[in-house]
C-alpha cells in the first residue's frame, strides 16, 4: 500500500537530519538547481568559494537517505517531494517537464567547466539523478507505454537500484514494486514468509511469464 500512500499524499517530506556548517550551502545550490529555469543564469557555486561549495554539496549528497532503498519509492511516486535539512530546504513537483528540467540542469552543470574548476568531479550527484529518472520513467510509461519503448519491468527497477541499502535482503525487491509501471506487478506478490531465495525465483518467474505473455501478443 506504500505506493498509493505517498502518491496520494500532497506533500512528502524527505527529512536529511540535522544542519551542519556545511548543509546550507549544499541545500541552497540544489534549490537552484530545482528553481531556476535558465541554464545561462549565474549559479549560486560560482559566487562562493570552492571549497565552499564542495563540502557543501558533498554534506548533502553524502547523506544516508540516498543510500536507502526504502525511501526511493517514496519520493519517487510523490506528486510533490520536500528535502529537509536542518531548517534549510527545497522543493519540487512531480511532473514530467519540471523534472526533467531540473535532471538537465544537473548534468548541464556535472558537464560544465565550472564544475570541475571548483573540483566538484568527486561529488556523486548520482543518487539524485537516479530518483529524477525514475520519476521521469514513470511519467513516460504512464503517458506512452509501449508505443515508444518497453516500460520497466519489476526487474530493470529492481536492478537500477540494486546498489540500494536495505537490511533484509527481500527488500531489494518489495521496497521498488511500487515503482514499476507494467504488467506482471500484478502478478508479484510481496510476502515475508517466502525465504529470500524464494523472493528473487519468484521475480524470476513472474518476469518471464510476463515477457512469455508479451511475445505471444506480438505475433
Amino acid at each position: 500500500m506504500m505506493a498509493s500512500i505517498y502518491h496520494y499524499a500532497k506533500n512528502v517530506n524527505i527529512w536529511l537530519g540535522t544542519a551542519t556548517n556545511d548543509s546550507a550551502m549544499g541545500i541552497e545550490i540544489l534549490s537552484y538547481l530545482a528553481t531556476n529555469n535558465d541554464a545561462a543564469s549565474t549559479p549560486p557555486r560560482v559566487s562562493y568559494p570552492q571549497c565552499l561549495v564542495r563540502a557543501g554539496l558533498s554534506c548533502i549528497m553524502n547523506r544516508d537517505w540516498f543510500r536507502r532503498i526504502w525511501v526511493v519509492q517514496e519520493a519517487a511516486v510523490s506528486k510533490k517531494a520536500t528535502m529537509i535539512c536542518g531548517h534549510h530546504q527545497f522543493s519540487w513537483t512531480n511532473n514530467y517537464l519540471l523534472v526533467r528540467r531540473i535532471e538537465r540542469m544537473v548534468k548541464f552543470a556535472e558537464i560544465s567547466p565550472q564544475w570541475e574548476q571548483a573540483g566538484l568531479g568527486t561529488v556523486d550527484m548520482s543518487p539524485l539523478l537516479d530518483l529524477l529518472d525514475l520519476q521521469i520513467g514513470q511519467h513516460m510509461d504512464r503517458l506512452h507505454g509501449s508505443s515508444h519503448r518497453p516500460s520497466r519491468d519489476l526487474l530493470d527497477v529492481a536492478h537500477g537500484l540494486r546498489e540500494k541499502a536495505s537490511t533484509d535482503p527481500r527488500d531489494k525487491i518489495f521496497s521498488v514494486v511500487g515503482c514499476a509501471i507494467s504488467p506482471e506487478v500484478d502478478d508479484f506478490v510481496v510476502d515475508y514468509n517466502m525465504t529470500v531465495m524464494e523472493t528473487y525465483n519468484h521475480l524470476r518467474d513472474v518476469v518471464q511469464l510476463s515477457y512469455q505473455i508479451s511475445d505471444r501478443l506480438s505475433h
